[in-house]
């Protein structure tokens, strides 16, 4: 026998289901309230060609997130270059949302893949067309790369992208295909720059700034009492809370590349050392005299790399005028000396009592420090020293430049070559070595800022070359730059730019 429900019942159901709707399903959160496709349109305020921005008439209080992903050129090894926007990421104007997008192939028809992520965690796909201009480069570097030798899938690098940092086009980033996928909207100096969290962080004319890969940016002044005219040079790095800056001042004179600080994210000085006050003091106090060897208005010391080593809370530098230190974080206690005995710093008894032992080639006019799997990387330039005091030795100089690796022995004060590249290159100026170190065993980096084939003269035409090396010194791919001495500083890999997060 059939049954019946009775009209209560029926009441019942009809309530419960339309509380039910109301709070589990509303329509206003689901991809089924899209009755078409919004009508993207490209509002690309940006001077950058690798950077536009998409305007998507899609009501904000229905999504969570909007993802873009930018289809590799065919044959391409790199990976897509990808990123997430977290919808309270994005400026909305007048209903509109914002969407940057970056990382463009220029003189090219870019598809763009996009993801819409709503709330109730469903999703809907779209692409959309890109036309990128071409590239010029105002300063006649990265609109003309020479492929010597290209990437295969068969022996890939661990990284796919190449962050140069130089002067005067501002960062530029490189994916392993050769082409260009990034450079900022502004042309400026980025020598001292560090690439982390999807942005550049750049130390330029005594500021601070936070250079996003969405071409957004901000900065701070930076100040330190006792000093003043400041300006940077060389490197920024990872400190042990903030940034390693090198600077230039005047404090009680002109201090010309002695004075590192370390800059927290917003431009504030955590701590600064000042090193010609720290050899002077520690050579005093050994029975050596320094009037000779730490010399106001001159550049005698010449840092040009620094590294905090979170194995003895310690800070690593380089002296390109005589070798490479190691101090105490907080005492400034010296540890260590390495370089080339040969010049002039090994004739005072105090330093020479600091050097490591080593039956290896020993740094010269070192560039670009790091720590790989607790070893000291550095690019060996070969280069002897410039300013030391007239009727002293310079040093030694290398045929060829090496980069290398040191395994450092405090008990036995020994250094030991344990890894070098020697292709028989010789870039006397700036340059660097650096491992790909998000993953293990990662490739290595080769930069060699300065290939000359006469007579080196400042200001006039020269060769950089990137080589892409892994553990067992095969080359991976190799490209050339024309351009000046020290104009493309130097280079880090960069493992990923795929499924970024703002």
């Amino acid at each position: 026998m059939k049954k019946c429900l009775r009209i209560r019942d029926v009441i019942i159901f009809l309530l419960i289901t339309l509380v039910s709707c109301d709070n589990n399903s509303s329509p206003s959160q689901t991809i089924a309230n899209l009755t078409s496709d919004p009508i993207i349109t490209e509002n690309d305020s940006d001077t950058s060609v690798f950077i536009t921005n998409l305007d998507v008439p899609i009501d904000q209080e229905i999504l969570s997130a909007i993802s873009f992903s930018i289809r590799p050129m065919a044959n391409s090894i790199s990976e897509a270059i990808s990123a997430r926007y977290e919808i309270d990421k994005l400026e909305i104007v007048g209903g509109i949302i914002k969407l940057p997008i970056f990382g463009l192939y220029s003189n090219y028809r870019n598809s763009i893949d996009i993801t819409f992520t709503f709330t109730d965690s469903s999703a809907k796909n779209m692409s959309y067309v890109v036309d990128a201009a071409e590239y010029v480069d105002p300063n006649n570097i990265y609109d003309d790369i020479s492929i010597l030798s290209s990437v295969n899938i068969e022996n890939k690098p661990t990284y796919n992208y190449i962050f140069i940092e130089g002067k005067p086009s501002g960062p530029v980033i490189l994916d392993i295909d050769g082409n260009i996928r990034w450079v900022g909207n502004e042309d400026i100096n980025s020598r001292s720059s560090y690439f982390e969290n999807n942005s550049f962080k750049i130390a330029i004319d005594g500021r601070l700034m936070t250079l996003s890969l969405d071409g957004s940016q901000s900065e701070t002044t930076v100040s330190q009492e006792g000093l003043s005219n400041i300006s940077f040079h060389h490197e920024l790095s990872k400190g042990k809370f903030g940034y390693l800056a090198h600077i230039n001042a005047e404090k009680n004179g002109p201090q010309i590349e002695t004075i590192i600080l370390e800059l927290s994210p917003n431009g504030e000085t955590l701590k600064e050392w000042d090193f010609g006050e720290i050899f002077s003091e520690y050579m005093i106090n050994n029975g050596d005299d320094p009037s000779n060897f730490v010399r106001d208005g001159i550049d005698w010391f010449h840092s040009n790399s620094a590294i905090y080593d979170p194995s003895d809370d310690s800070l690593i530098v380089s002296s390109r005028e005589n070798f490479v230190v190691k101090i105490d974080y907080d005492t400034n206690e010296i540890l260590w000396l390495l370089g080339d005995e040969s010049k002039f710093w090994y004739t005072y008894p105090s330093l020479s009592a600091l050097s490591l032992f080593s039956n290896d080639i020993k740094p010269m006019g070192q560039h670009g420090l790091s720590l790989v799997e607790g070893e000291l990387s550095l690019f060996n330039n070969g280069q002897p020293s410039w300013n030391n005091p007239g009727g002293t030795s310079s040093g030694q100089k290398l045929s060829s430049s090496i980069a290398s690796r040191y395994q450092i022995d405090l008990e036995s004060r020994t250094a030991e070559l344990t890894w070098n590249y020697d292709p028989g290159l010789y870039s006397p100026f700036c340059s660097s070595v650096y491992r790909d170190q998000s993953i293990v065993n990662g490739d290595y980096l080769v930069t060699y800022s300065v290939i000359s084939i006469g007579p080196l003269r400042f200001g006039e035409p020269v060769t950089t070359l990137l080589h892409g090396v892994n553990e067992e010194k095969e080359l991976l791919f190799a490209f050339q730059f024309n351009t000046i001495p020290c104009n493309v500083w130097n280079a880090d890999p960069i493992h990923s730019l795929s499924n970024i997060i703002f």
